[in-house]
């Protein structure tokens, strides 16, 4: 009886106490609040790449297809004045398109692709105080003829193109009044 005893006792020392497993809950907590930022900044950095990536995968297709068809292919950023909420979270300056001219419809060009969106938190947009953004790029209604673009995730949207155009040789086009720069602005 008396091995009995002295066998429990010493299966009682090898225990954790609760101190010790709040002490060791609390290091793993402070490691968390530590990590997590860097974990959240990594992830917006490798969204930003490849919203980059993406824009200029875009920018190749819409240049290429101009040289391989001869007609103007045109890479179409939305904003909106007017559309739903799930509409402006999702394309307002989020979102482009690669359009080409229609010799049946000279006016109307065709889309090429579906709306693209970015990655959540990437978006053109104006840097306060710095020149350049999606605004920037000339209007589709600028150029001449101006070109008439649908919206079709929704056909009632009150929404500005602007776009980047490429003439049949594969250069870029401006409309009559060029604006001062043309730069796309990722952030």
């Amino acid at each position: 009886m008396t091995s009995r005893r002295l066998f429990l006792s010493q299966s009682y020392e090898r225990a954790f106490t609760l101190i010790e497993l709040l002490v060791v809950i609390g290091i793993i907590a402070i490691m968390l609040v530590a990590v997590i930022p860097a974990v959240t900044s990594l992830s917006k950095s490798s969204g930003r790449k490849g919203a980059v990536s993406n824009l200029l995968g875009a920018i190749e297709q819409a240049r290429a297809n101009a040289i391989k068809t001869g007609r103007a292919t045109y890479l179409v950023f939305p904003s909106f004045s007017a559309a739903t909420p799930a509409t402006l979270d999702r394309y307002h300056y989020k979102a482009f398109a690669i359009f080409e001219d229609d010799p049946a419809v000279p006016a109307t060009p065709k889309q090429l692709t579906n709306w693209k969106t970015l990655a959540t938190g990437v978006t053109l947009r104006a840097k306060p105080g710095a020149p350049g953004s999606a605004a920037d790029l000339p209007l589709a209604s600028t150029f001449t003829p101006p070109i008439i673009i649908a919206f079709t995730p929704e056909p009632g949207a009150t929404a500005d193109f602007h776009c980047i155009k490429f003439n049949g040789n594969g250069e870029v086009e401006l409309p009559p009044s060029p604006p001062n720069s043309v730069m796309l602005t990722v952030f």
